[in-house]
């Protein structure tokens, strides 16, 4: 019940269960404890993980590996990488989850160099790395001049005949794409039998990520008329690419397919349709995007704010603030740099 709570983000219900299950006559588990920490770590929140890991420490489960590989991941994924270093040095016999998620965790922090290391020491003790623990060293990598490295790291997985592997294949691509090496994640993709929507995604995004915007959306309508299905995230991603190009109609070919597919009431999707109908100069489009919405958070309310400033709306532009005010949001930095830049726009900044 713990856990279908986290993976819903229902993560208040999850820790008032979680609470209860303590004081209880069944003390909480490994696998509970680790769904606690995922929870703590998927909502950002450091003082409930290390709360979470005091239990475990009281609990005995300290040198289990389901709780440490899960401190691991989550001390990692939260900057926090010594504790995470620790975490790992206090298990004398760690497993390969344990070494997948301590170099993936180097990886989280672009700490390549550590990440390698532990890769070879984990070699060098015999233990036979998988798919996970490439996938975790390939993470780390986004230096045009560790190509060599690339390469090296490539044809060790075609070695252990890991280039089959899905997420080893997509990690290679993206890999590849990160370090402005194109022909190789363009090679590789090619050489997959039957890509799918991660490996897919992987080169769409890297394109995305290396300023080609064009190709990104051309593969991106090629994957579509291939059949495969976009998730939101690579939605999203393509809708920059139609932003930074100030062209709409790629854009409103994938509002299309958006509608067809029911993404339309996805609050990121529709954030960044805000954002690439406003940045194409068809604000109207963006005004009525946002009007359907059923639901909106701080980013949605950024994307409104600043575009409706950009194309010289200002006055719509703090009526929306004020709106967001009244609704409860709270409103962050980026809330307050566009309006600061819609008032500079505007004229509206006396010296």
């Amino acid at each position: 019940m713990i856990r279908a709570y986290a993976q819903e983000h229902k993560f208040k219900d999850a820790f008032y269960l979680f609470t209860h299950t303590r004081c209880s006559c069944t003390p909480p588990d490994n696998y509970t404890y680790a769904c606690i920490i995922r929870a703590c770590t998927e909502r950002t929140d450091p003082f409930g993980l290390r709360i979470a890991h005091g239990g475990v420490i009281v609990s005995g489960l300290e040198f289990d590996s389901v709780t440490s590989s899960a401190l691991v991941s989550g001390y990692s994924k939260l900057a926090l990488i010594d504790i995470a270093h620790t975490v790992f040095d206090g298990i004398c016999k760690p497993d390969l989850v344990l070494w997948n998620s301590m170099i993936a965790g180097y990886g989280y922090g672009r700490l390549w160099c550590e990440s390698l290391k532990l890769f070879s020491e984990m070699r060098k003790m015999g233990k036979d790395p998988d798919g996970q623990n490439f996938v975790g060293l390939i993470s780390g990598v986004n230096d045009p001049q560790l190509l060599g490295i690339c390469r090296g790291i490539h044809c060790l997985c075609l070695k252990n005949g890991l280039d089959s592997n899905s997420h080893v294949a997509s990690s290679i691509v993206s890999m590849y794409s990160r370090c402005s090496c194109l022909d190789s994640a363009y090679k590789t993709f090619s050489g997959l039998p039957d890509p799918d929507i991660v490996q897919w995604s992987s080169l769409i995004t890297g394109l995305s990520q290396t300023g080609n915007s064009e190709e990104a959306l051309f593969l991106f309508r090629e994957m579509i008329l291939e059949g495969e299905r976009a998730d939101p995230t690579l939605i999203a991603s393509v809708l920059g690419d139609s932003s930074k190009l100030a062209m709409v109609e790629p854009g409103r070919q994938i509002h299309s397919f958006v509608f067809r597919h029911g993404f339309e009431s996805d609050v990121k999707v529709a954030s960044s349709f805000i954002d690439m109908y406003t940045k194409c100069g068809a604000s109207m489009f963006g005004v009525r995007v946002f009007e359907i919405m059923h639901e909106r958070n701080v980013v949605t309310y950024n994307s409104i704010i600043s575009g409706l400033g950009s194309n010289g709306l200002i006055s719509e532009a703090f009526l929306v603030f004020q709106e967001m005010v009244e609704k409860g949001f709270k409103p962050d930095l980026s809330t307050f740099s566009a309006l600061l830049s819609n008032c500079s726009h505007g004229g509206l900044v006396r010296c």
